[in-house]
């Protein structure tokens, strides 16, 4: 495994080592060279490095989408209230999940 994605993989262990409640946090960023392509409300990712391919479903796509710079995991959350009309701590939870496994998978900048 080439020593990038190795690194992306250990920068976020877990969701918890790097949120801290009442705390506005900068959403982690996509990394540039992951491709994308749009199917309706869902998008295929495709990681260079490692050859995986990810489905993403609509909530998912968004979340990804917001995974750039000059965004909160807060801008995140109330983004998800909007579009589902969901409480806030089921979309806090929802974008934390799918953040932790785009990072877990390598896909975001450490």
């Amino acid at each position: 495994m080439p020593h990038s994605t190795q690194a992306n993989l250990t920068a976020y262990p877990s969701i918890h080592a790097w949120t801290m409640p009442g705390h506005a946090l900068p959403c982690p960023q996509r990394r540039p060279d992951v491709q994308q392509e749009i199917l309706d409300d869902e998008a295929i990712l495709f990681d260079p490095i490692t050859g995986s391919t990810f489905r993403l479903n609509e909530s998912a796509l968004e979340v990804w989408e917001g995974c750039r710079p000059g965004r909160e995991m807060d801008d995140l959350t109330q983004d998800m209230c909007n579009r589902y009309d969901i409480d806030e701590a089921t979309a806090r939870d929802d974008v934390e999940q799918m953040v932790a496994m785009f990072a877990s998978h390598g896909l975001l900048n450490p």
